[in-house]
């Protein structure tokens, strides 16, 4: 299991260059990093699970203010279910968490730029840490790749897959 991710947040046109790449450098190589180490392990043992930590913004498009974030959530997402396609065959499970608001400290590390405003995503009740524990272990032992813990955030993941156009034009409306 690994988790990494810091935030640079403010208009497009002022997170600089030197702030996108920082976002970059941590929150894509730690869990490319942390997978490189555990998995001679689990492959020699042909047996285990791997649980990468995205975010639901590796899912959907929220808060075009925190586009680092997003786009390497999205990174991590896209590795996750390439790994999945490479270990299950052998034996090793892969989920990928993707919690949306959670009693963390992960505000503590956000940058802003610009015109300040909280990060955005969706509307859900804040977890504790024990709560996504427990759905990370059920995840698990159902063998289940992606693990929500937001349930509504499922609802706009099918919205989404059914017609990007559509969901994107309606984000649009909302947000202007």
């Amino acid at each position: 299991m690994n988790n990494v991710g810091i935030l640079a947040v403010g208009p497009v046109e002022d997170i600089p260059l030197g702030a996108r790449q920082r976002v970059i450098d941590v929150n894509l190589p730690g869990i490319v990093r942390s997978n490189l180490v555990l998995l001679p392990v689990l492959l020699d043992q042909r047996a285990g699970h791997v649980v990468n930590t995205a975010s639901t913004a590796g899912l959907l498009p929220y808060g075009f203010g925190q586009m680092p974030y997003t786009a390497t959530k999205h990174a991590v997402v896209g590795l996750s279910e390439s790994l999945a396609l490479y270990l299950r065959p052998r034996g090793i499970g892969v989920s990928c968490l993707c919690p949306a608001r959670v009693a963390t400290n992960i505000l503590e590390q956000v940058t802003f730029y610009g015109e300040t405003a909280a990060p955005q995503g969706p509307d859900s009740p804040v977890l504790d840490p024990e709560t996504v524990g427990e759905l990370v272990a059920d995840g698990i032992t159902d063998n289940r790749f992606i693990i929500l813990t937001a349930p509504e955030v499922a609802d706009e993941l099918r919205e989404r897959g059914a017609d990007v156009d559509a969901y994107l034009s309606r984000l649009v409306k909302e947000v202007v």
